[in-house]
């Protein structure tokens, strides 16, 4: 299971690829938009980025890949989302998980990343 982590948050993203190889998924760090479209690729099974990136934002970002070929599972995390706010973003597609970053954004996040990982085992 790979994972392209896109946050300019270096300490927030350095924790969330922490908890991810605790789980056995590989993750790379990308820390701004720019680098984002650069690091991507189709190998990656999951995306994710932070909505605010110091040269643009995430939902932007997400559709640029997708234009690119992106078709794997997408989240958008924000800090400055109130859960509606979420929730209306998810509705419309933006991301496959949109999350409020706090407490609950790792585990809600394990629970995408071991649904993607689905009959391949153990997050390999």
């Amino acid at each position: 299971m790979k994972v392209l982590i896109i946050d300019d948050y270096l300490p927030g993203a350095d924790s969330l690829r922490g908890l991810l190889e605790i789980y056995g998924a590989e993750a790379d760090i990308a820390v701004s938009y720019a680098d984002g479209l650069a690091a991507w690729s189709p190998e990656y099974d999951l995306v994710v980025s932070d909505r605010d990136l110091g040269d643009g934002n995430g939902i932007d970002l997400l559709a640029a890949l997708r234009e690119r070929g992106l078709t794997s599972k997408t989240a958008l995390m924000s800090g400055g989302l109130s859960y509606g706010e979420a929730a209306d973003l998810q509705a419309a597609g933006v991301a496959d998980l949109v999350l409020v970053k706090g407490v609950e954004t790792g585990r809600q996040l394990l629970e995408l990343v071991k649904d993607i990982a689905g009959d391949r085992g153990p997050l390999d």
